[in-house]
């Protein structure tokens, strides 16, 4: 039972790009989203399953994925893109802020070549480590100028020299869905 000041405390709004605001680890948000994540009719939290493979199929043959690439997957969730990636022999290393969601990825990439890290892509995640690293469902969309500034700074060293970098972003006038790949030099 939670106390009237716990309470409170958990239905304060977060300020606006407030860092480290606890909506991923908030018990009720981190269930809803989950189920939102899995949920096969809606491109809410994740993209429809269908989509999700053509994307992994397009990046695939886009950015050469082999069975020797690194793989980090920013925001992955409870892992859909993971697992798809790790099944062709890559291997993955998941980071999300959802400890909910990434308890699923682990179960479900039980027998793949995939890691997962509770942490925020907001903080360094690696250094000369990965040939690859994607950041999918329009996260990068939702974030200050500030923290894109961030992110990006994060994902440059991580990245091995050749290494490259997906995001997808909605355009207004485009309507529709676009990947982006960029390539470290």
């Amino acid at each position: 039972m939670l106390s009237y000041q716990t309470w409170q405390k958990e239905l304060e709004r977060p300020i606006p790009y407030q860092s480290g605001a606890p909506f991923w680890t908030q018990p009720h948000i981190a269930r809803e989203m989950l189920k939102t994540h899995l949920d096969p009719a809606t491109d809410a939290a994740s993209y429809k399953p269908d989509t999700i493979q053509a994307i992994c199929a397009h990046l695939q043959t886009a950015m050469g994925w082999t069975a020797q690439t690194r793989l980090v997957d920013l925001g992955c969730g409870p892992g859909l893109y993971c697992r798809q990636i790790a099944a062709l022999g890559v291997a993955v290393t998941g980071v999300d802020q959802s400890a909910n969601s990434l308890r699923y990825a682990r179960t479900q990439c039980r027998d793949q070549n995939a890691n997962f890290l509770n942490a925020s892509y907001l903080e360094p995640f690696g250094e000369n480590t990965f040939d690859a690293a994607l950041l999918i469902s329009q996260d990068y969309g939702v974030l200050s100028g500030e923290q894109r500034q961030t992110l990006l700074g994060n994902i440059h060293p991580a990245l091995k020299t050749g290494g490259r970098f997906a995001l997808d972003f909605l355009s207004q006038q485009l309507g529709s869905i676009n990947l982006d790949i960029h390539k470290r030099t």
